[in-house]
């Protein structure tokens, strides 16, 4: 394999990574690394993290972005598509870890 792809890749997963970062910024302010968040839901009190709404962000983002990137290529190239595979089990572990908090009622 040519390093051209590796390059590419990666400034994509930089790009994306870099658009998360930008978009914490704008969501938290400064302190996006210093302070948590404090969620009082139902008497229970969760202390959340700033950086770990960044993964999910990253990782839901980057998904959907080469969701599409690799529908136009119908998913032949073979490192996009392990990073593909990488980021839907990502997602996948996401989901899983968030959906007892929205799901519990049902």
């Amino acid at each position: 394999m040519k390093n051209k792809p590796i390059l590419q890749e990666v400034l994509w997963l930089l790009g994306c990574m870099s658009f998360t970062i930008l978009t914490g910024f704008a969501l938290f302010g400064k302190t996006i690394f210093s302070e948590s968040i404090d969620l009082n839901l139902h008497d229970t009190y969760f202390v959340i993290a700033n950086q770990h709404f960044l993964i999910w962000f990253f990782i839901v983002f980057s998904f959907i972005l080469y969701f599409i990137k690799e529908n136009r290529h119908s998913f032949h190239r073979k490192l996009p598509f392990a990073i593909f595979l990488t980021l839907g089990l990502g997602l996948s572990s996401v989901i899983i870890k968030v959906s007892p908090f929205f799901f519990f009622y049902l």
